[in-house]
């Protein structure tokens, strides 16, 4: 079916943030647009693109990152900061009226501060090199990017290695996962999707690591090369990271739900963490209090 080029007044927001309109045989979402807006639109079937904004809203803001619109990992920097805030606030306030729940849910709290301290890119090997960057929307093509504006400066030196990695490894021709964080003691990269590799691979990668001064590189959890240990402090405890292990995506968003769960917690004795991960609450609040912590995960 061939596109068909619309003019159209965006109506709302969907949950993921697409501007939501009223299309011939019912509601289509695009991406972009905001409500309020008239925009035109090519329309396909049940999917819709973004061609123009003819009468912007006062909550559009100019995006951050060049990359953005075509890069899948960023979804909200055409708004500004507060109109998706109350965005952000209203899509839980309607998920707690649909189940019943009345709740004062006060406003978000920005926890960017400092940037991400993890993040995935992903790569594909090519003839003239590797493709490293992230996931077009809904979509397994590769956004090649060179900078990344939401990172903190301790990933800085990720993609670089990311793209040396996937580079010595582009005659696998696999896709390949790489993921960066950024540790008290340096950066930590652990590549998924190669499988095994061979002796002539390993060393390849040592020679990275320690071109790229990486703490540690590792292939789906097993550690080729650490060269310092990546830790994190929590609370007053310093922790060693497992390779790909789970964080919150800032320090700032640890600090923050780490505090609001001490407060309420009180003076409480004796506590329990079911889902400790590696301890960003238990290891705070065992500084006041007795801690049985749990965790599926060894």
């Amino acid at each position: 079916m061939a596109e068909v080029a619309s003019e159209v007044a965006i109506r709302a927001l969907g949950r993921r943030g697409d501007g939501e309109f009223d299309g011939p045989d019912g509601p289509l979402h695009v991406a972009g647009a905001l409500p309020g807006e008239r925009v035109r639109v090519a329309v396909d079937g049940d999917s819709a693109r973004l061609l123009d904004v003819l009468a912007p809203s006062p909550a559009r803001a100019a995006p951050s990152c060049r990359h953005f619109g075509t890069c899948g990992g960023c979804m909200a920097q055409h708004m500004t900061p507060a109109f998706y805030r109350e965005w952000k606030r209203g899509q839980l306030t309607t998920a707690l009226a649909r189940q019943g729940i009345a709740a004062d849910v006060p406003p978000l709290v920005d926890a960017t501060a400092g940037g991400r301290r993890r993040a995935t890119f992903h790569a594909h090997a090519r003839a003239a090199g590797a493709e490293v960057g992230y996931m077009r929307a809904r979509s397994h093509e590769i956004v090649a990017i060179d900078a990344c504006p939401i990172l903190s400066a301790g990933l800085a030196g990720a993609l670089p290695a990311a793209r040396a990695v996937a580079d010595a490894l582009r005659r696998l021709g696999k896709p390949l996962d790489l993921l960066a964080t950024a540790a008290d003691t340096g950066l930590d990269l652990d590549l998924r999707g190669a499988g095994g590799l061979d002796p002539r691979a390993e060393a390849a990668l040592s020679a990275i690591a320690e071109a790229h001064d990486l703490a540690r590189l590792s292939n789906h959890g097993k550690r080729l090369v650490e060269r310092r240990a990546p830790t994190l402090r929590m609370g007053s405890a310093t922790v060693a990271l497992p390779p790909g292990g789970f964080l919150q995506a800032t320090a700032a968003a640890e600090d923050e739900i780490a505090a609001r769960a001490i407060a309420h917690f009180g003076a409480a004795e004796r506590l329990a963490d079911l889902f400790c991960g590696i301890g960003a609450f238990a290891l705070r609040l065992a500084e006041r209090a007795s801690v049985m912590a749990r965790d599926s995960d060894a």
